[in-house]
């Protein structure tokens, strides 16, 4: 039997239906988390004045890991090669290799030991200090080299990597390095207020939280930058992470807030947390995290899921709206809108071209419909892990878009 859902409605808006709240994590409560970092199956949180914690069943419980760290206000976490690094104030940058069960200093080379922002990829670390710039090292921190020519701002509030491109957020806007931070440029066109926080990448995007005027993105490494502000009421942002074409922001008072649609539409994510102060997101395995002024709260992606009511406008063009959740895990809401009623069907693919399964929908509304594919094919035979494609007819209209399942 087919399972399907249509949404009728003549003027109608987005908004977001929470299923489930955020429940606060224990072992932690009553400190301000600041960052988050996952490495070997466990999960870590910095906070401000307690040191580190960790959790070893995603986020349920956490415990103080502080053995080698004596300045235990830590600003960044970020993990490498197995090891994970923290940046604290005054201390520098400590690390462990053993999952937080005793620490070190790598400081050789750091002339400032107050560490704000810290991000990693495959090559190297990259350090930001509040007030002597960006600091690299290619050895996993046993050393450090300062590389800050042409950063005129040099308290460094967020680093982001985008293959060999650095990006650093501080007071004065965003500067970008093309050759591994040897020059620094200014690039803050479109961006009305530079005090930048937060730095995200997700698919080549570059996504930037502001305090004062939201959320920017660049689709040009930061040659050009949008606002993307519609239904944000506190734009005061402190964190920012992506989930597919999903968005979370959290805000200085404000709690958190969650798009669908990367940007352009934006909705209150508060259900159930107590402290509106949101200094840092994180996601991980289906789960999103978010590190308060009061300890850490969880809340499962599967239950925030999109909703159509009625009183809004309605597009006037035939469209095919990306699936949510995307990446998804056992099922996927995928959205569509017809400027007349007709009989629709959607078609999903494998990644070779292969028909995987048929929904039909029998006189589908004019206006916002939706269905939900439960990841079975046309055999009632669960689907493997992977990229799909998911195709809309309706009449002579055809739209195509891309899903993936991860189990």
């Amino acid at each position: 039997m087919r399972k399907y859902y249509i949404l009728l409605g003549i003027a109608i808006f987005i908004s977001t239906t929470i299923r489930a709240q955020w429940i606060q994590t224990t072992g932690s409560s009553g400190t301000i988390v600041s960052c988050f970092a996952e490495t070997n199956s466990y999960l870590f949180q910095g906070t401000l004045g307690y040191g580190v914690y960790r959790s070893s069943d995603n986020g349920a419980n956490w415990t103080q890991v502080n053995n080698g760290i004596n300045y235990k206000s830590v600003w960044a976490l970020v993990t490498k090669e197995q090891n994970i690094f923290a940046g604290t104030i005054s201390g520098g940058v400590y690390f462990s290799s053993d999952n937080g069960d005793s620490w070190s200093q790598a400081n050789n080379g750091l002339n400032n030991k107050s560490i704000w922002s810290m991000a990693s990829c495959e090559s190297f670390l990259i350090a930001g200090t509040g007030g002597d710039g960006v600091y690299i090292s290619y050895n996993n921190g046993y050393s450090w080299n300062s590389i800050s020519y042409g950063i005129t701002d040099k308290f460094i509030l967020s680093l982001a990597i985008n293959g060999n491109i650095i990006f650093a957020g501080t007071g004065s806007g965003i500067f970008r390095s093309t050759d591994f931070g040897n020059n620094w440029i200014s690039v803050n066109n479109g961006i009305d207020n530079i005090y930048v926080w937060p730095l995200s990448v997700n698919n080549s995007i570059i996504y930037a939280g502001t305090r004062g005027s939201g959320v920017y993105y660049s689709k040009d490494n930061g040659e050009n930058w949008l606002a993307i502000n519609n239904g944000l009421t506190n734009k005061s942002i402190w964190s920012l992470a992506t989930y597919g074409s999903d968005l979370f922001v959290g805000t200085d008072g404000g709690g958190s807030f969650f798009s669908s649609d990367e940007g352009a539409n934006w909705f209150a994510l508060n259900d159930g947390l107590t402290n509106n102060s949101v200094r840092a997101l994180k996601i991980n395995d289906n789960e999103l995290f978010a590190g308060t002024d009061n300890g850490s709260y969880k809340i499962s992606l599967s239950h925030i899921t999109t909703d159509i009511k009625e009183n809004g406008e309605v597009p006037e063009i035939f469209t095919l709206y990306q699936n949510y959740p995307n990446p998804f895990n056992l099922s996927t809401t995928i959205r569509f809108y017809l400027t007349e009623s007709m009989d629709s069907k959607i078609l999903i693919y494998d990644s070779i071209g292969k028909l995987v399964k048929i929904i039909d929908i029998n006189n589908a509304s004019k206006g916002y419909n939706s269905v939900v594919w439960d990841g079975n094919n046309s055999s009632s035979n669960t689907v493997t892990s992977g990229i799909y494609f998911y195709r809309l007819i309706a009449g002579n209209d055809i739209q195509t878009r891309k899903m993936i399942l991860i189990k």
